[in-house]
């Protein structure tokens, strides 16, 4: 009985171009926002976030902060904008000073914005479906297999965001959630290499999370004949760092961090789960 349950479970999960589980080509700040743009060049931080991940913390991430703001300044280019100049006359240069002073904190204020938009469709969908779709997507898959082009997060977070005031926004491991395994990817890779991964976990406790690292995820994916490149790197990048793959490019780990609205199925997937248990 376990089987058929199964069966008509994964027909559920669309593993098609039109999945954003599968190929996540561009995001809008109402279906996310890129964490791995911010912590880009604070590699400590992004330790400090991927330690809450792995170790299932359930202290606060600071996001958004004061202590960020150079970070965040950094990500959206406004020394770039605003680069150092010598002024011979001082008006000249207090009024350059001001302007890139009114201008980081516009970016500033931006950011809080479009992390206040993210919260809100997530609790309108959740209003109006029952699910809850907001995960931390990381690390990301690039590259192919037969039939199909990857572009995908390897591992969900479920996470919920916290904003405090218009200066501090902070994100939390959702308590009482599961983290998850790309499902549909997990299933197109399968479908393509004619693997059984019917008894390959694919959902973990939040706070006691299967994998301490990527290294002992891409060990467990490869026990089922999952094969993906790693090579390690400290910084987390922007999502907009690489091209798109292509149908020649082998699957290979990305790191990149995104906050992400994730429908990881059709609405009744989460019934036949239920029965495939009882079953």
């Amino acid at each position: 009985m376990k089987s058929i349950y199964t069966y008509y479970k994964e027909r559920l999960i669309e593993i098609s171009g039109k999945n954003r589980s599968l190929f996540l080509k561009n995001f809008n700040r109402k279906n996310g926002y890129d964490i791995g743009k911010i912590l880009y060049s604070a590699p400590e931080k992004a330790e400090d976030l991927l330690d809450m991940l792995w170790r299932g913390k359930t202290s606060s991430f600071q996001l958004i902060c004061k202590d960020n703001k150079d970070l965040i300044c950094s990500a959206n280019k406004v020394n770039e904008k605003f680069p150092d100049q010598e002024f011979t006359d001082e008006k000249e240069k207090q009024k350059y000073v001001r302007l890139k002073k009114e201008f980081s904190k516009k970016v500033y204020e931006q950011e809080v914005q479009n992390l206040k938009a993210l919260k809100r469709e997530i609790n309108e969908i959740e209003k109006e479906t029952g699910r809850y779709e907001l995960f931390l997507c990381y690390p990301f898959v690039y590259g192919s297999v037969r039939n199909y082009v990857f572009k995908a997060p390897l591992l969900m977070f479920p996470i919920t965001i916290d904003v405090i005031d218009d200066n501090n926004v902070n994100i939390n491991l959702k308590s009482n959630s599961k983290v998850q395994l790309n499902k549909a990817l997990m299933l197109a890779i399968a479908d393509s290499n004619r693997l059984d991964l019917q008894d390959m976990e694919m959902e973990f406790d939040v706070v006691s999370n299967k994998f301490k690292d990527i290294p002992e995820l891409l060990t467990y994916l490869k026990s089922f004949g999952v094969k993906i490149q790693y090579e390690p790197r400290k910084n987390m990048f922007a999502y907009n760092r690489y091209p798109d793959p292509t149908e020649k490019d082998k699957m290979e780990i990305k790191h990149l961090c995104l906050l992400s609205r994730c429908s990881l199925a059709n609405s009744i997937y989460s019934d036949y789960s239920a029965l495939e248990k009882r079953n």
